[in-house]
This record gives C-alpha cells, sequence and structure tokens, in this order.
C-alpha cells in the first residue's frame, strides 16, 4: 500500500501505476485532479483523515467494491495511459503541426 500523496501536481503517477497494476485506488482530490477518471467507478476519493479512512475500510471489508475499483482502474489506465495511447497523441499532435 503506497503513504497518501500529501503534494500533487499534474497527474500522479503513484495513482495510475497502483491503478495499473489492479490496486483499488483512495486518493485525495488533490491526486485526483490531474485525471479524467470517474469518483466512485475507477476510484474512489477523500481528503480528510476520517472520510479517507473510512474510504480504505470501505474497500477492505467490500471485496466486490475492491474488484469493481480495480477492473475499473485497469481498464481506464488501458484506454487513457498507455504507451500507445499516448504515442497515438504524439503522432496526431506531429501530423497536425506538418499539415500547416
Amino acid at each position: 500500500m503506497h503513504p497518501p500523496v500529501h503534494y500533487a501536481v499534474g497527474v500522479q503517477n503513484k495513482v495510475l501505476e497502483a491503478m495499473a497494476m489492479g490496486t483499488p485506488v483512495v486518493c485525495s482530490v488533490a491526486a485526483f485532479a490531474g485525471l479524467d477518471a470517474h469518483k466512485g467507478e475507477e476510484v474512489l476519493v477523500a481528503d480528510d483523515p476520517e472520510a479517507f479512512a473510512a474510504r480504505v475500510l470501505q474497500v477492505c471489508l467490500d471485496p466486490a467494491l475492491a474488484e469493481r475499483l480495480s477492473a475499473a482502474g485497469r481498464k481506464y489506465v488501458e484506454s487513457h495511459h498507455s504507451w500507445g495511447v499516448q504515442a497515438g497523441k504524439l503522432v496526431a499532435l506531429y501530423e497536425l503541426a506538418t499539415a500547416q
């Protein structure tokens, strides 16, 4: 289990790595800010310590929820942040730049 990220700018690689490994993720609002994921579907989001602990317990005590988060999180990373997806965006950008 990764410790909570206290400082966040842009997309949080720790969050993406955990999701890619199929780990159910509970993250802060700041860590979630750089993602296009859906709260409650691919990740659970909480900011204050009590809410964060409650979300972690929720995942630990509900295997079905943990499995849903795990599968949805991995699918999100595969469809939005994989090397192929990112390379495709870069190629499209180069094609746009050279077409002008």
